[in-house]
C-alpha cells in the first residue's frame, strides 16, 4: 500500500464535489460499448490492466491523498439478458451514468456487462479523479491488447509512456 498526494486539479475536483455542491456532482465518465467476446476474457484483460495501472487500485484517503492498494482482483458483474433490452439498459444507465464516487468507494470505477452467448453491452463508469483522456485511451488500448493476446505477461505501465 502506498499513499500519493492529489494534484491541485484533483483537489479542486474533490473539494468542489464534497463541500460546495454537497456531493451533487463530480468528475465522471460513463460509456457503453458493444463487445463480441467472452466475459471471462474481458475480466482477465481488465485485471491485467488493473495490475499494471496503480490508480485503478486507488481510493481516497485522509488529507486529500490517494491510497494505492497493492492488488485488486475485480469481478465484473454480468447480467444475463439481451444486450439491446431497453428496460434493463435504462435501469443500468440510471444507476451508473451519473454515479458519484465517495471516499468510501473502492474501486473508483464500475464495469458491468449485459448480454449472453459472447455478445455483451459493456457499461463503464469511472471517477475522473483517477484518469484523464490519455490514460483512458491507454486503458482501452491495453484491454483490447490483452483480449487479443491473453497469454502476454508484460505490463505496460502508464508512467513508462510519459
Amino acid at each position: 500500500m502506498k499513499n500519493i498526494k492529489m494534484t491541485e486539479m484533483q483537489k479542486a475536483y474533490y473539494v468542489g464535489r464534497e463541500d460546495v455542491t454537497n456531493g451533487a456532482t463530480g468528475t465522471h465518465l460513463y460509456i457503453e460499448v458493444l463487445f463480441a467476446g467472452s466475459a471471462d476474457s474481458l475480466e482477465n484483460a481488465l485485471n491485467k490492466v488493473i495490475s499494471a495501472q496503480p490508480f485503478l487500485r486507488a481510493h481516497i484517503g485522509n488529507n486529500l491523498d490517494f491510497i494505492i492498494e497493492d492488488s485488486l482482483r475485480y469481478q465484473i458483474k454480468v447480467i444475463d439478458g439481451d444486450a439491446f433490452d431497453d428496460k434493463i439498459i435504462s435501469n443500468i444507465r440510471d444507476r451508473l451514468s451519473h454515479k458519484i464516487y465517495s471516499e468510501k468507494d473502492f474501486p473508483l470505477f464500475t464495469v458491468e456487462l449485459l448480454g449472453r452467448n459472447d455478445y455483451y453491452r459493456i457499461f463503464l463508469s469511472i471517477d475522473m479523479l483517477i484518469a484523464d483522456g490519455l490514460s483512458l485511451f491507454e486503458f482501452c488500448r491495453e484491454i483490447k491488447h490483452y483480449i487479443n493476446n491473453p497469454t502476454d505477461a508484460s505490463e505496460n505501465r502508464m508512467e513508462d509512456l510519459l
